[in-house]
């Protein structure tokens, strides 16, 4: 085996020497922290030695360029500094920041006037007139030797911002790959296997760099198309650089794309369908999670070892406008199924067109959702409608029951067709989920000043069972809120709390104008109270008596938590009951 080296050293110029820099398709994004940011930033004002960037010559025919394998992290850093010298400066400056803004509203001795952050950082760009500033303080009677000493200490500032990183003269060290191109994927996934770890995704993305699909033309590979497209202009938008070897037209013109690029590609395709199941929040991280996950799913590739799925890339060739049609049908089943029952109607009537509220997943993972399109993929039409129908109640209780925690890509094999060793097809026992109810209740007993993401979903779940599933009292905006208040009873001086103030059995959707006008009161309290009006919706939503709800303002006045616990305990075996039923009907 040859050991001769593939590489060699050099440098460039930050300023006149990277204009051609482009990052390969299977680069990573940006991952760094702002402490790792600053730090080096600090370490390139103390002038000692900083990683090198990994690139290899693209150059042809008279033209520069230069591929970047490594270091596009380092390279943004400096080029966010370049453009947020003063913010950066300051940061890693408090002390001198801090005396800087402090003399200057020293001098101006009017607080009305006195210069903030947002101010400060604004009229130390070297672009900013000082001149017209100190005019507008002309209504101090500052006079023009004070006015001068004013603009002497900011443009002292920008000199020492500008000379903490002298960026005309910074050369940044190079380590230029001299081996054959079709090694840098293998490059960019060795060189990464330090620092930030790259996730299995990422290589997967260098490894099926030329693992290749032309796609045919219809609506579902269209939709693929514009989602590899919009990933690399992102790229390239959040990065500073642009993306080698990709062009909008020619993905567009020819339909042909990597391997990689079609799994995530697949993910957003099929995440944009399931939103009930997928927070916004949650939807990038899902994208790869998804797609590849899927895609292992339908090949019949374990999760484990999704690296095989490019041993199927032939017959994901040939059936994949089957694959997106038949991901779209079993994607829109399933949002159909959770979209009732995870609804939240936080916002909801004042016009019939008023926007809607998103969805409470707080019991969604990924592993999970895989395993319904695990199970309906080839399902008969009895057995998909059998699945629906009990998919909602094992959504529930393998959260209580822990089924996914641990080993969730083992037991996602086990839904797998070939497999067949679980089925959603097989309906839960009642007595079973009540009992693992009512268990997980024990261990998550709620005593904290806010609804978790887990209560905050069976609050979600038993609403649009009940007390939201018909008609809505009134033409108003819902919010999650607590039944007997948080003011009467929350311990501002820990953050476990002596009640179980925050469990299911003291959490429902409540009229928002209803909320703010009550404030430390009931329902049964506020001005606008009707009986008739809200007769049902108490009634449903098990929202206790008013006498009920004095004895508990008493014990709150007299710190009996027990009694109150017990009041919001009887509340919570009272929801537990009315999910099960709904589920189980």
């Amino acid at each position: 085996m040859s050991t001769t080296s593939k590489y060699k050293f050099d440098d460039c110029s930050y300023k006149s020497d990277l204009d051609n820099l482009k990052i390969p398709k299977f680069q990573r994004g940006l991952v760094w922290s702002k402490d790792k940011k600053e730090a080096l930033l600090q370490t390139i004002h103390d002038g000692f030695p900083f990683g090198a960037l990994l690139v290899y010559d693209t150059s042809s025919n008279g033209k520069e360029s230069m591929l970047l394998l490594d270091g596009q992290q380092r390279l943004s850093t400096i080029i966010e500094y370049d453009e947020n010298k003063f913010t950066y400066w300051a940061k890693l400056n408090p002390v001198k920041y801090k005396n800087l803004k402090d003399n200057i509203n020293s001098i101006i001795g009017d607080e009305s006037y006195y210069v903030d952050d947002k101010k400060l950082n604004e009229i130390s760009d070297e672009s900013f007139d000082l001149g017209s500033w100190t005019d507008e303080l002309d209504d101090l009677r500052l006079g023009r030797s004070k006015k001068e000493q004013l603009r002497n200490l900011v443009i002292s500032a920008r000199d020492n911002v500008k000379e903490y990183i002298d960026l005309d003269s910074l050369r940044i060290p190079l380590i230029k790959y001299t081996g054959p191109r079709e090694y840098l994927p293998m490059v960019f996934e060795n060189l990464n296997k330090g620092g930030v770890p790259l996730s299995k995704y990422e290589v997967f993305n260098a490894s099926w760099n030329d693992e290749y699909l032309k796609l045919p033309d219809n609506e579902y590979t269209r939709e693929i198309i514009s989602n590899v497209k919009n990933y690399y202009i992102n790229m390239q938008d959040n990065g500073e650089f642009d993306v080698s070897d990709f062009s909008e037209d020619d993905i567009t013109n020819s339909k042909r794309i990597n391997l990689a690029e079609f799994a995530r590609a697949f993910g957003e395709f099929t995440v944009e369908r399931i939103p009930s199941l997928i927070s916004k929040r949650d939807k990038d991280k899902a994208y790869n999670e998804i797609g590849y996950g899927l895609l292992a799913v339908i090949c019949g590739v374990s999760n484990l070892k999704i690296m095989d799925i490019k041993d199927h890339i032939n017959w994901i060739r040939d059936n994949i406008t089957s694959i997106l049609e038949k991901t779209s049908v079993i994607s829109n089943k399933l949002n159909s199924v959770f979209d009732t029952l995870l609804k939240q109607i936080i916002s909801y009537d004042v016009a019939r067109n008023a926007k809607k509220g998103d969805y409470s997943t707080g019991l969604s993972g990924s592993f999970k959702i895989l395993s319904y399109y695990a199970n309906l993929w080839d399902a008969d039409e009895k057995s998909t409608r059998e699945i629906l129908k009990n998919i909602p109640a094992y959504y529930v209780y393998d959260s209580f029951n822990y089924s996914w925690t641990g080993h969730g890509d083992s037991r996602l094999n086990d839904y797998y067709s070939k497999n067949s060793r679980r089925s959603y097809v097989t309906k839960l026992n009642k007595s079973d989920f009540i009992s693992v109810f009512e268990n997980w209740v024990k261990d998550n007993p709620g005593n904290r000043k806010t609804f978790s993401k887990e209560i905050k979903a069976l609050i979600t779940i038993h609403s649009n069972l009940t007390y939201m599933a018909g008609s809505i009292p009134s033409g108003e905006d819902y919010e999650f809120e607590h039944i007997i208040p948080k003011k009467w009873i929350v311990d501002k001086k820990t953050s476990q709390q002596p009640t179980n103030l925050s469990s299911i059995g003291n959490g429902m959707f409540l009229p928002k104008v209803t909320n703010n006008r009550k404030k430390d009161k009931t329902l049964y309290e506020f001005n606008g109270y009707d009986e008739n009006k809200y007769e049902d919706f108490i009634d449903e939503s098990s929202y206790p008596s008013n006498d009920t709800l004095e004895k508990a303002k008493e014990y709150a006045h007299y710190r009996d938590y027990d009694n109150i616990n017990k009041i919001i305990n009887g509340r919570t075996r009272e929801v537990i009951q009315s999910i099960s039923d709904h589920l189980f009907k």
